[in-house]
């Protein structure tokens, strides 16, 4: 687990690769965010600008975290092969008061 301090934007990464480790391009890739209070934000590649294909079999997303505390990310791919992988990190409060 990665900790971030408050008021700085993450990049989100997602890799996907065939079992035999070549990378490849799902037919859909999704990144969704869960955040410290339970709810869930998801990003789908190719309607939402922030999330960009790198290359191929891989995705990643800019994203600063708007509350301290702990998020999720989940990547997920599907069409011909379904993979997810998920990380977490930690927002960190700051010792200012306007960071």
């Amino acid at each position: 687990m990665m900790d971030v301090p408050y008021g700085t934007s993450i990049k989100l990464s997602g890799e996907f690769k065939t079992p035999a480790g070549a990378l490849f391009d799902p037919t859909t890739v999704l990144c969704r965010v869960k955040v410290p209070a339970g709810t869930e934000t998801t990003f789908t590649y190719g309607t939402d600008i922030a999330l960009i294909k790198d290359s191929t079999g891989l995705y990643s997303m800019w994203y600063l975290p708007a509350t301290v505390g702990s998020y999720t990310v989940r990547f997920k791919g599907s069409g011909g092969q379904s993979i997810a992988s998920e990380q977490n990190f930690t927002v960190t409060g700051s010792a200012f008061t306007t960071p």
